[in-house]
């Protein structure tokens, strides 16, 4: 019962988690016309490059509880971060093949700042989740 309040949890904040990102990076990315819309373009790009294999990290990790299957949860999580790197690789590829004269300078920006903003509010996600002992149990 306590185990399945806090994925609950987790699954809620996750997905107000993702959310957050692509909101936020759709704001900078429409800033981004104030310089340019080749500037907003490129931004949009890297914020894109950032947050999908972001999502599928998370999908991958957040799928399955720890506390009932930890070995199951390890190579989720290793699955996750593999595919996460490797959708990053490709994406990259994929845009530099296929949009050549993308400003890079744009699209490593807004990968950084996504990155940023996922560092610190992944750290907030966590700090979200209420431990087990507060989480009143439902008789």
């Amino acid at each position: 019962m306590i185990q399945n309040n806090i994925q609950n949890q987790f699954k809620q904040a996750l997905g107000l988690y993702l959310l957050t990102l692509f909101l936020i990076g759709t704001g900078l990315s429409l800033a981004g016309l104030i310089i340019s819309s080749d500037w907003a373009i490129g931004f949009g790009f890297g914020v894109l490059i950032s947050i999908l294999p972001q999502s599928y990290f998370a999908l991958q990790v957040f799928r399955i509880s720890a506390a009932k299957d930890p070995q199951r949860a390890y190579f989720a999580m290793m699955r996750g971060e593999s595919g996460k790197f490797l959708l990053t690789a490709a994406f990259f590829a994929l845009l530099f093949k296929f949009q050549p004269d993308v400003l890079a300078p744009a699209v490593f920006s807004g990968f950084l700042v996504m990155l940023v903003i996922q560092i610190f509010g992944s750290a907030r996600l966590v700090n979200q989740i209420k431990p087990a002992e507060k989480i009143k149990i439902d008789a």
